[in-house]
This record gives C-alpha cells, sequence and structure tokens, in this order.
C-alpha cells in the first residue's frame, strides 16, 4: 500500500527527500505520514527525520499569522461557513483542554502543554491544529511557534524510532494512521450532532403549553377591558 503511494507522487517529484517535505506541508498527513511513507523508501533516516519536520514546520508562522484573517474571510461564502465553524470550534475546545491542563491564563505551563499536545505523534496533534490552538490561546508568537515546532521534532523523532524498528509493518501503520485521521474527524462530529439533539430534546417540553397560559391570557384581558371602560367613563 505504501509503496503504491510512493510510486504515484514520484510520478509528479523525482527526488524522494523533496517528496517527504512536500507531503509533510499537508493538513492531517503532516510529518507523521511523512515519516510514515519514509520507511519504504530508500532514504537515511536521520535525513528523513530532518527533511519531515522541517516541512511540516515552515508551516508553523503562516499559519498563526493568517489562519484568523483568512477564517473571517471564508465565512462570508455560505459553501465555507459551516466548514470554517467547525474548524474554528476544534481549535477553540482543544484550546480550553490546554488552558485547563496550564491554567485561565498565559504562562510557561500553557507552553508547555501546547509543545506537550503537539509532541503527540498522532493526527491531529501536529502543527496545523497546533498553531490553531496557539491563535485561540492568544500567545504570543514568538512562545507559540518554539512551542509547536519544538513539539513537532520531538513527535518526529518518537515516530522515527518507531518506524526504524516497525519497517516490515509498514502498511498497518499506514492504515491504522488513517483510519485514526478518520476517527479524529468523525468523533467531533457525531459528538456534536448528540449535543443537538439533546438540546433539542431538552426545548421542546418546555415549549408545551402551560396549564397557567389561560388564567394569565384572561387576567391580562379582563385589564384591558376595565382599562377601556374607564376611559370612556373619562369621556
Amino acid at each position: 500500500m505504501s509503496e503504491a503511494i510512493i510510486e504515484f507522487f514520484r510520478g509528479f517529484i523525482g527526488n524522494d527527500y523533496l517528496l517527504l517535505f512536500v507531503i509533510s506541508l499537508f493538513p492531517l498527513v503532516e510529518m507523521r505520514g511523512a515519516v510514515i511513507l519514509s520507511a519504504s523508501m530508500n532514504v537515511n533516516p536521520f535525513l528523513a527525520f530532518l527533511v519531515c519536520g522541517s516541512g511540516s514546520a515552515i508551516v508553523c508562522l503562516p499559519l498563526i499569522f493568517l489562519l484568523k484573517p483568512i477564517f473571517n474571510q471564508l465565512k462570508k461564502f455560505k459553501p465555507f461557513y459551516k466548514l470554517i465553524v467547525f474548524f474554528e470550534n476544534l481549535f477553540a475546545d482543544k484550546a480550553d483542554m490546554v488552558r485547563k491542563t496550564a491554567s485561565h491564563k498565559y504562562n510557561n505551563k500553557v507552553f508547555w502543554a501546547l509543545a506537550s499536545f503537539v509532541a503527540v505523534p498522532l493526527p491531529l496533534t501536529g502543527v496545523w491544529t497546533g498553531s490553531g490552538i496557539a491563535v485561540f490561546l492568544e500567545m504570543p508568537v514568538s512562545k507559540a511557534a518554539a512551542a509547536i515546532i519544538g513539539g513537532n521534532f520531538v513527535a518526529a523523532g518518537i515516530l522515527s524510532l518507531i518506524m526504524v524498528f516497525a519497517k516490515p509493518y509498514t502498511d498497518y501503520i499506514m492504515i491504522g494512521f488513517a483510519v485514526l485521521i478518520l476517527l479524529s474527524i468523525a468523533v467531533p462530529v457525531i459528538l456534536k450532532l448528540i449535543k443537538k439533539r439533546r438540546r433539542a430534546a431538552e426545548i421542546t417540553p418546555s415549549q408545551s403549553p402551560d396549564v397557567s397560559m389561560p388564567e394569565q391570557k384572561d387576567a391580562a384581558e379582563n385589564e384591558r377591558e376595565a382599562e377601556a371602560e374607564h376611559e370612556e367613563i373619562n369621556l
């Protein structure tokens, strides 16, 4: 499986290291997918670690500076609105998780919490998600970039070591990685739908007619009639 993917991309990019660099730029796949693919390529593991780590790290600063402006522009178009709101909520939820892990205000604990989050070599914990979290945490750019890039290279090192010893199982790891990506996207969507249904179920009983409402309406009508009679008498 991994070899078929590599051969497909080699048709566009001939150099293996440049291919790994380009693959590591893409969201979801990022460095993690590139390192896994490198195990099926005739490349030096250490050089692959540097190339894949650098490829994903290079998008950090552009994301921190441009993520919110791009989101704000895309939300003006109806086809993209719901998708952008989904990612905004995703980043905001993960930012709250990081904030609660450390404290309610920015400090060194938040820095290490973000770095630890990105250092986990799993889907949706990479530079793209980490940069989105940093934006919603409103971290200083230099601190955010240091935490994200540092955590990214730690994750690259961990995954590179794993792939050195698990090279014969690259295809299985690739399949597992793809499944984790799908679950990482599907689970938040399913949880959101469940929350919506629960809210709808909670709102529905409150909208049922109240027994006391007719009495309240009768009292209000009696007051209006009394006021009208009073005005006629004055006239």
